[in-house]
């Protein structure tokens, strides 16, 4: 029971990324295969910014990787409150890989569920 509920609770972060991802029309138009640019697994989420398109990587990302991958932890941050909200935690710890070529960024956070008191 408990690994199914894990199983879902992974799906549902997933699923809920890469909506977050396809509603915001300047990510979706340069991002052909969501499924391939966000993995979520027990340990970590995973971005894989080879997926945007070359334009956009030239563009957004190869001039500043560390600082774009910030940004992008930062907008995608809404989508781990509602998710913690969602399955009813207080709060959660998040680690979140990001790669690019050889490039890897990494982020550890936690976020607390709107009106939970720290």
């Amino acid at each position: 029971m408990a690994a199914r509920a894990l199983a879902y609770t992974i799906d549902l972060l997933q699923y809920k990324i890469i909506t977050y991802i396809r509603l915001n029309s300047a990510l979706n138009s340069n991002i052909t295969y969501k499924t391939r640019f966000v993995d979520v697994t027990e340990h970590a989420i995973n971005f894989n910014f080879y997926e945007f398109n070359e334009a956009y990587q030239e563009k957004f990302i190869e001039p500043d990787f560390e600082a774009y991958s910030a940004k992008f932890i930062e907008f995608i941050k809404p989508v781990f409150q509602d998710f913690i909200k969602e399955i009813h935690y207080g709060g959660y710890t998040f680690r979140v890989s990001i790669k690019f070529n050889a490039e890897r960024f990494e982020k550890v956070f936690s976020v607390l569920s709107p009106g939970n008191p720290q």
